[in-house]
Protein backbone atom coordinates (compact mmCIF):
# COMPACT_ATOMS: atom_id res chain seq x y z
CA UNK A 1 0.00 0.00 0.00
CA UNK A 2 2.83 2.43 0.87
CA UNK A 3 4.54 1.61 -2.42
CA UNK A 4 1.36 2.35 -4.38
CA UNK A 5 0.98 5.71 -2.64
CA UNK A 6 4.60 6.53 -3.43
CA UNK A 7 4.03 5.56 -7.07
CA UNK A 8 1.00 7.85 -7.25
CA UNK A 9 3.13 10.71 -5.93
CA UNK A 10 5.86 9.98 -8.49
CA UNK A 11 3.41 9.78 -11.39
CA UNK A 12 1.60 12.93 -10.23
CA UNK A 13 4.88 14.88 -10.10
CA UNK A 14 5.86 13.55 -13.53
CA UNK A 15 2.57 14.57 -15.15
CA UNK A 16 2.66 17.92 -13.36
CA UNK A 17 6.01 18.59 -15.02
CA UNK A 18 4.55 17.67 -18.43
CA UNK A 19 1.48 19.86 -17.80
CA UNK A 20 3.66 22.85 -16.92
CA UNK A 21 5.93 22.15 -19.87
CA UNK A 22 2.85 22.11 -22.13
CA UNK A 23 2.40 25.87 -21.87
CA UNK A 24 6.03 26.77 -22.57
CA UNK A 25 6.83 24.29 -25.35
CA UNK A 26 3.34 23.41 -26.54
CA UNK A 27 1.76 26.85 -26.75
CA UNK A 28 4.78 29.18 -26.70
CA UNK A 29 7.22 26.89 -28.51
CA UNK A 30 9.85 29.60 -29.04
CA UNK A 31 10.08 30.64 -25.39
CA UNK A 32 13.70 30.59 -24.22
CA UNK A 33 14.50 28.09 -21.49
CA UNK A 34 16.10 30.83 -19.44
CA UNK A 35 12.72 32.56 -19.20
CA UNK A 36 10.96 29.47 -17.83
CA UNK A 37 9.96 29.71 -14.16
CA UNK A 38 12.51 27.78 -12.11
CA UNK A 39 9.90 25.21 -11.05
CA UNK A 40 9.28 24.22 -14.70
CA UNK A 41 12.96 23.33 -15.15
CA UNK A 42 13.31 21.58 -11.79
CA UNK A 43 10.17 19.40 -11.55
CA UNK A 44 11.21 16.88 -14.28
CA UNK A 45 14.37 16.14 -12.29
CA UNK A 46 12.40 15.87 -9.05
CA UNK A 47 10.26 13.22 -10.74
CA UNK A 48 13.40 11.43 -12.00
CA UNK A 49 14.95 11.54 -8.52
CA UNK A 50 11.84 9.96 -7.02
CA UNK A 51 11.80 7.34 -9.79
CA UNK A 52 15.43 6.49 -9.06
CA UNK A 53 14.65 6.04 -5.36
CA UNK A 54 11.83 3.66 -6.29
CA UNK A 55 14.12 1.70 -8.62
CA UNK A 56 17.02 1.53 -6.14
CA UNK A 57 14.84 0.32 -3.29
CA UNK A 58 12.82 -2.04 -5.46
CA UNK A 59 11.81 -5.15 -3.53
CA UNK A 60 12.68 -8.32 -5.33
CA UNK A 61 14.54 -8.95 -8.56
CA UNK A 62 14.51 -6.12 -11.10
CA UNK A 63 13.15 -7.48 -14.38
CA UNK A 64 13.03 -4.71 -16.96
CA UNK A 65 10.22 -4.94 -19.48
CA UNK A 66 10.87 -6.08 -23.04
CA UNK A 67 10.36 -2.53 -24.40
CA UNK A 68 12.15 -0.83 -21.52
CA UNK A 69 15.42 -2.75 -21.52
CA UNK A 70 16.96 -1.02 -24.60
CA UNK A 71 16.80 2.26 -22.70
CA UNK A 72 19.50 1.03 -20.34
CA UNK A 73 21.88 0.96 -23.28
CA UNK A 74 20.53 4.22 -24.73
CA UNK A 75 21.10 5.89 -21.36
CA UNK A 76 24.72 4.62 -21.31
CA UNK A 77 25.13 5.87 -24.88
CA UNK A 78 23.85 9.32 -23.88
CA UNK A 79 26.36 9.53 -21.00
CA UNK A 80 29.23 8.43 -23.23
CA UNK A 81 28.18 10.96 -25.86
CA UNK A 82 28.73 13.84 -23.43
CA UNK A 83 32.42 12.94 -23.16
CA UNK A 84 32.77 12.03 -26.83
CA UNK A 85 31.07 15.25 -27.88
CA UNK A 86 33.43 17.30 -25.72
CA UNK A 87 36.39 15.64 -27.42
CA UNK A 88 34.81 16.59 -30.76
CA UNK A 89 34.42 20.24 -29.75
CA UNK A 90 30.79 20.17 -28.57
CA UNK A 91 31.19 22.25 -25.41
CA UNK A 92 27.83 24.05 -25.29
CA UNK A 93 25.19 21.87 -23.62
CA UNK A 94 21.62 23.20 -23.54
CA UNK A 95 19.76 22.75 -20.27
CA UNK A 96 16.85 20.97 -22.00
CA UNK A 97 19.32 18.29 -23.19
CA UNK A 98 19.42 16.92 -19.65
CA UNK A 99 15.66 16.38 -19.72
CA UNK A 100 15.79 13.88 -22.56
CA UNK A 101 19.15 12.26 -21.72
CA UNK A 102 18.29 11.73 -18.03
CA UNK A 103 14.54 12.05 -17.42
CA UNK A 104 13.27 10.06 -20.41
CA UNK A 105 15.49 6.94 -19.95
CA UNK A 106 14.81 6.88 -16.19
CA UNK A 107 11.07 7.15 -16.84
CA UNK A 108 11.30 4.17 -19.19
CA UNK A 109 13.08 2.08 -16.56
CA UNK A 110 10.67 3.17 -13.82
CA UNK A 111 7.50 2.30 -15.74
CA UNK A 112 9.02 -0.94 -17.03
CA UNK A 113 9.25 -2.07 -13.40
CA UNK A 114 6.17 -0.67 -11.65
CA UNK A 115 3.58 -1.52 -14.32
CA UNK A 116 4.33 -5.23 -14.26
CA UNK A 117 1.14 -6.90 -13.01
CA UNK A 118 -0.03 -3.64 -11.41
CA UNK A 119 -3.73 -3.19 -12.27
CA UNK A 120 -4.18 -0.29 -9.87
CA UNK A 121 -1.50 1.92 -11.43
CA UNK A 122 -2.61 1.04 -14.96
CA UNK A 123 -6.15 2.17 -14.13
CA UNK A 124 -4.81 5.36 -12.53
CA UNK A 125 -2.71 6.17 -15.61
CA UNK A 126 -5.64 5.67 -17.97
CA UNK A 127 -7.79 8.06 -15.93
CA UNK A 128 -5.17 10.78 -15.53
CA UNK A 129 -4.32 10.70 -19.26
CA UNK A 130 -7.98 11.13 -20.22
CA UNK A 131 -8.33 14.28 -18.13
CA UNK A 132 -4.99 15.58 -19.36
CA UNK A 133 -6.07 15.04 -22.97
CA UNK A 134 -9.13 17.17 -22.25
CA UNK A 135 -6.85 19.82 -20.73
CA UNK A 136 -4.42 19.80 -23.69
CA UNK A 137 -7.25 19.93 -26.22
CA UNK A 138 -9.58 22.48 -24.66
CA UNK A 139 -6.73 24.83 -23.76
CA UNK A 140 -5.32 24.55 -27.29
CA UNK A 141 -8.67 25.25 -28.97
CA UNK A 142 -9.35 28.24 -26.72
CA UNK A 143 -5.86 29.59 -27.40
CA UNK A 144 -6.13 29.12 -31.15
CA UNK A 145 -9.42 30.97 -31.48
CA UNK A 146 -8.70 33.61 -28.84
CA UNK A 147 -5.06 34.56 -29.28
CA UNK A 148 -3.46 32.99 -32.36
CA UNK A 149 -3.97 34.59 -35.74
CA UNK A 150 -5.88 31.98 -37.71
CA UNK A 151 -3.81 32.41 -40.87
CA UNK A 152 -1.28 29.62 -40.55
CA UNK A 153 1.76 31.49 -39.24
CA UNK A 154 0.30 31.79 -35.76
CA UNK A 155 -1.51 28.50 -35.82
CA UNK A 156 0.85 25.96 -37.28
CA UNK A 157 3.76 26.99 -35.09
CA UNK A 158 2.49 25.53 -31.83
CA UNK A 159 3.16 21.98 -30.64
CA UNK A 160 0.14 21.57 -28.37
CA UNK A 161 -1.44 19.08 -30.80
CA UNK A 162 1.32 16.59 -30.04
CA UNK A 163 0.29 16.43 -26.38
CA UNK A 164 -3.26 15.40 -27.33
CA UNK A 165 -1.96 13.01 -30.00
CA UNK A 166 0.42 11.15 -27.67
CA UNK A 167 -2.04 11.01 -24.75
CA UNK A 168 -4.64 9.46 -27.04
CA UNK A 169 -3.46 5.78 -27.24
CA UNK A 170 -3.61 5.19 -23.49
CA UNK A 171 -7.05 6.88 -23.35
CA UNK A 172 -8.29 4.26 -25.83
CA UNK A 173 -7.65 1.59 -23.18
CA UNK A 174 -10.49 3.06 -21.12
CA UNK A 175 -13.51 0.77 -20.79
CA UNK A 176 -15.92 3.68 -21.26
CA UNK A 177 -16.98 4.00 -24.89
CA UNK A 178 -18.18 7.55 -24.21
CA UNK A 179 -14.71 8.60 -23.01
CA UNK A 180 -13.08 6.98 -26.03
CA UNK A 181 -15.35 8.90 -28.40
CA UNK A 182 -14.70 12.21 -26.60
CA UNK A 183 -10.93 11.56 -26.65
CA UNK A 184 -11.05 10.77 -30.39
CA UNK A 185 -13.02 13.88 -31.34
CA UNK A 186 -10.81 16.19 -29.29
CA UNK A 187 -7.56 14.65 -30.53
CA UNK A 188 -8.54 14.86 -34.22
CA UNK A 189 -9.79 18.45 -33.82
CA UNK A 190 -6.59 19.68 -32.15
CA UNK A 191 -4.22 17.86 -34.51
CA UNK A 192 -5.97 19.38 -37.53
CA UNK A 193 -6.27 22.86 -36.01
CA UNK A 194 -2.61 23.05 -35.01
CA UNK A 195 -1.70 21.82 -38.51
CA UNK A 196 1.42 19.93 -37.46
CA UNK A 197 2.54 17.85 -40.42
CA UNK A 198 3.89 15.03 -38.28
CA UNK A 199 0.67 14.86 -36.26
CA UNK A 200 -1.51 14.68 -39.38
CA UNK A 201 0.77 12.01 -40.87
CA UNK A 202 0.54 9.97 -37.67
CA UNK A 203 -3.23 10.30 -37.65
CA UNK A 204 -3.58 9.16 -41.26
CA UNK A 205 -1.05 6.31 -40.94
CA UNK A 206 -2.48 5.03 -37.67
CA UNK A 207 -6.09 4.81 -38.78
CA UNK A 208 -5.23 3.59 -42.29
CA UNK A 209 -2.98 0.80 -41.00
CA UNK A 210 -5.64 -0.26 -38.53
CA UNK A 211 -8.22 -0.72 -41.30
CA UNK A 212 -5.69 -2.58 -43.45
CA UNK A 213 -4.45 -5.03 -40.80
CA UNK A 214 -7.43 -5.43 -38.47
CA UNK A 215 -9.40 -8.67 -38.51
CA UNK A 216 -12.76 -7.02 -39.20
CA UNK A 217 -14.89 -8.40 -42.02
CA UNK A 218 -14.09 -6.89 -45.41
CA UNK A 219 -17.47 -5.20 -45.94
CA UNK A 220 -17.42 -3.69 -42.46
CA UNK A 221 -13.84 -2.48 -42.95
CA UNK A 222 -14.77 -0.98 -46.31
CA UNK A 223 -17.78 0.88 -44.94
CA UNK A 224 -15.86 2.16 -41.92
CA UNK A 225 -12.97 3.18 -44.17
CA UNK A 226 -15.28 5.15 -46.48
CA UNK A 227 -16.92 6.80 -43.46
CA UNK A 228 -13.55 7.78 -41.99
CA UNK A 229 -12.16 9.00 -45.31
CA UNK A 230 -15.23 11.12 -45.99
CA UNK A 231 -15.36 12.61 -42.49
CA UNK A 232 -11.62 13.28 -42.36
CA UNK A 233 -11.56 14.85 -45.82
CA UNK A 234 -14.43 17.15 -44.87
CA UNK A 235 -12.65 18.17 -41.65
CA UNK A 236 -9.42 18.89 -43.56
CA UNK A 237 -11.25 21.03 -46.12
CA UNK A 238 -13.03 22.99 -43.38
CA UNK A 239 -9.81 23.65 -41.44
CA UNK A 240 -7.94 24.63 -44.60
CA UNK A 241 -10.76 27.03 -45.56
CA UNK A 242 -10.95 28.61 -42.09
CA UNK A 243 -7.15 29.05 -42.04
CA UNK A 244 -7.11 30.68 -45.48
CA UNK A 245 -5.29 27.77 -47.10
CA UNK A 246 -2.55 27.52 -44.45
CA UNK A 247 -3.06 23.77 -43.88
CA UNK A 248 -2.28 22.78 -47.48
CA UNK A 249 0.46 25.43 -47.63
CA UNK A 250 2.28 23.86 -44.66
CA UNK A 251 2.79 20.63 -46.62
CA UNK A 252 4.12 22.54 -49.63
CA UNK A 253 7.05 23.77 -47.50
CA UNK A 254 8.33 20.20 -47.07
CA UNK A 255 10.26 20.38 -50.32
CA UNK A 256 10.40 24.15 -50.89
CA UNK A 257 13.54 26.23 -50.74
CA UNK A 258 12.58 27.54 -47.32
CA UNK A 259 14.59 27.73 -44.11
CA UNK A 260 12.59 24.82 -42.64
CA UNK A 261 12.23 22.77 -45.84
CA UNK A 262 12.63 19.21 -44.61
CA UNK A 263 14.14 17.63 -47.73
CA UNK A 264 17.06 20.08 -47.79
CA UNK A 265 17.73 19.51 -44.08
CA UNK A 266 17.64 15.72 -44.50
CA UNK A 267 20.08 15.86 -47.41
CA UNK A 268 22.51 18.09 -45.53
CA UNK A 269 22.59 15.85 -42.44
CA UNK A 270 22.87 12.69 -44.53
CA UNK A 271 25.74 14.07 -46.63
CA UNK A 272 27.65 15.18 -43.53
CA UNK A 273 27.11 11.79 -41.87
CA UNK A 274 28.46 9.93 -44.89
CA UNK A 275 31.56 12.12 -45.05
CA UNK A 276 32.38 11.63 -41.35
CA UNK A 277 35.58 9.95 -40.21
CA UNK A 278 35.39 6.27 -39.24
CA UNK A 279 35.28 6.95 -35.45
CA UNK A 280 32.58 9.61 -35.91
CA UNK A 281 30.62 7.39 -38.27
CA UNK A 282 30.41 4.67 -35.59
CA UNK A 283 30.26 6.81 -32.43
CA UNK A 284 28.76 10.04 -33.75
CA UNK A 285 29.78 13.61 -33.00
CA UNK A 286 28.14 14.17 -29.59
CA UNK A 287 24.90 15.52 -28.16
CA UNK A 288 23.14 18.10 -30.36
CA UNK A 289 26.07 18.03 -32.81
CA UNK A 290 23.69 18.64 -35.74
CA UNK A 291 22.76 21.98 -34.19
CA UNK A 292 26.16 22.90 -32.76
CA UNK A 293 28.01 22.12 -35.99
CA UNK A 294 25.44 24.14 -38.00
CA UNK A 295 24.66 21.19 -40.24
CA UNK A 296 21.06 22.30 -40.85
CA UNK A 297 21.13 26.10 -40.43
CA UNK A 298 21.32 25.96 -36.63
CA UNK A 299 18.31 23.64 -36.49
CA UNK A 300 17.82 20.01 -35.54
CA UNK A 301 17.71 17.34 -38.24
CA UNK A 302 13.91 17.06 -37.98
CA UNK A 303 14.38 13.32 -38.35
CA UNK A 304 15.31 11.10 -35.42
CA UNK A 305 17.04 8.50 -37.58
CA UNK A 306 19.35 11.09 -39.16
CA UNK A 307 19.78 12.91 -35.84
CA UNK A 308 20.85 9.70 -34.09
CA UNK A 309 23.13 8.77 -37.00
CA UNK A 310 25.01 12.09 -36.88
CA UNK A 311 24.95 12.66 -33.11
CA UNK A 312 25.43 9.08 -31.87
CA UNK A 313 26.72 7.27 -34.96
CA UNK A 314 25.80 3.82 -36.21
CA UNK A 315 25.79 2.56 -32.62
CA UNK A 316 23.11 5.06 -31.64
CA UNK A 317 21.05 4.39 -34.76
CA UNK A 318 21.21 0.64 -34.05
CA UNK A 319 19.91 1.17 -30.50
CA UNK A 320 17.09 3.39 -31.76
CA UNK A 321 16.05 0.77 -34.32
CA UNK A 322 16.36 -2.01 -31.72
CA UNK A 323 13.97 -0.17 -29.43
CA UNK A 324 11.52 0.54 -32.28
CA UNK A 325 11.71 -3.08 -33.42
CA UNK A 326 10.57 -4.13 -29.96
CA UNK A 327 7.63 -1.75 -30.25
CA UNK A 328 6.84 -3.44 -33.57
CA UNK A 329 6.92 -6.84 -31.83
CA UNK A 330 4.43 -5.62 -29.22
CA UNK A 331 2.22 -4.25 -32.02
CA UNK A 332 2.42 -7.58 -33.85
CA UNK A 333 1.43 -9.51 -30.72
CA UNK A 334 -1.39 -7.05 -30.09
CA UNK A 335 -2.83 -7.87 -33.51
CA UNK A 336 -2.24 -11.61 -33.14
CA UNK A 337 -4.13 -11.84 -29.84
CA UNK A 338 -6.56 -8.99 -30.64
CA UNK A 339 -5.55 -6.98 -27.56
CA UNK A 340 -6.13 -3.23 -28.00
CA UNK A 341 -4.81 -3.38 -31.57
CA UNK A 342 -6.14 0.03 -32.63
CA UNK A 343 -4.38 2.14 -29.95
CA UNK A 344 -1.21 0.05 -30.36
CA UNK A 345 -0.94 0.45 -34.15
CA UNK A 346 -1.85 4.11 -33.69
CA UNK A 347 0.93 4.63 -31.11
CA UNK A 348 3.41 2.84 -33.39
CA UNK A 349 2.38 5.09 -36.27
CA UNK A 350 2.97 8.14 -34.05
CA UNK A 351 6.49 6.92 -33.27
CA UNK A 352 7.30 6.31 -36.93
CA UNK A 353 5.70 9.48 -38.33
CA UNK A 354 7.11 11.87 -35.73
CA UNK A 355 10.54 10.23 -35.91
CA UNK A 356 10.50 10.79 -39.68
CA UNK A 357 9.69 14.53 -39.68
CA UNK A 358 10.64 15.66 -36.18
CA UNK A 359 12.97 14.95 -33.26
CA UNK A 360 10.45 13.17 -31.03
CA UNK A 361 12.97 12.04 -28.42
CA UNK A 362 14.08 15.59 -27.68
CA UNK A 363 10.72 16.70 -26.28
CA UNK A 364 9.08 16.01 -22.96
CA UNK A 365 5.74 15.14 -24.56
CA UNK A 366 7.35 11.90 -25.76
CA UNK A 367 7.08 10.73 -22.15
CA UNK A 368 3.29 10.50 -22.59
CA UNK A 369 3.81 7.32 -24.65
CA UNK A 370 6.07 5.57 -22.14
CA UNK A 371 3.33 4.21 -19.82
CA UNK A 372 1.25 3.06 -22.80
CA UNK A 373 4.00 0.88 -24.29
CA UNK A 374 4.77 -0.68 -20.93
CA UNK A 375 1.08 -1.41 -20.37
CA UNK A 376 0.82 -3.08 -23.78
CA UNK A 377 4.02 -4.96 -23.10
CA UNK A 378 2.29 -6.42 -20.04
CA UNK A 379 -0.93 -7.23 -21.84
CA UNK A 380 0.69 -9.02 -24.76
CA UNK A 381 3.10 -11.25 -22.86
CA UNK A 382 2.91 -14.88 -23.92
CA UNK A 383 4.97 -17.96 -23.22
CA UNK A 384 7.08 -17.34 -26.35
CA UNK A 385 8.11 -13.94 -25.00
CA UNK A 386 11.01 -13.15 -22.65
CA UNK A 387 8.77 -13.16 -19.58
CA UNK A 388 5.82 -15.25 -18.46
CA UNK A 389 2.32 -13.89 -19.08
CA UNK A 390 0.81 -12.55 -15.85
CA UNK A 391 -1.60 -9.92 -17.14
CA UNK A 392 -4.31 -10.20 -19.75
Amino acid sequence: MKQQKFDIIIISVLYLSIALNFYYTGINRYTELSSFPLIVNIIPFVASFLELIRIIFWKGKRKWSYVGKPWIYIFIMYMFSFVWGYLNGITHIYSNVFVFVICIPIAWLYFSLVLQNNHFLISFLIKINFWLLIYWSVFSIIFLFSYASFTGSGLSQINSGYYSLLSYPICMLDKSKFKRIIATLLMVAVVLLTMKRGGIMALIFGISLYFIFSDRFFIKKLLLGILFLGSFSLAVIVVNDVSNGALFESFRFVNDDQEEARVGIFKSVWDNSRSSSIPNLFLGHGHKAVTENHIASDMAAHNDYLEFLYDYGLVGLFLLLLYQFRLYKVTKMSRKYNIAFFPTIFAFSCIFALSSVSVLYSFQYFMLLIPFWNIMNERTKKSTWPYVNTYN
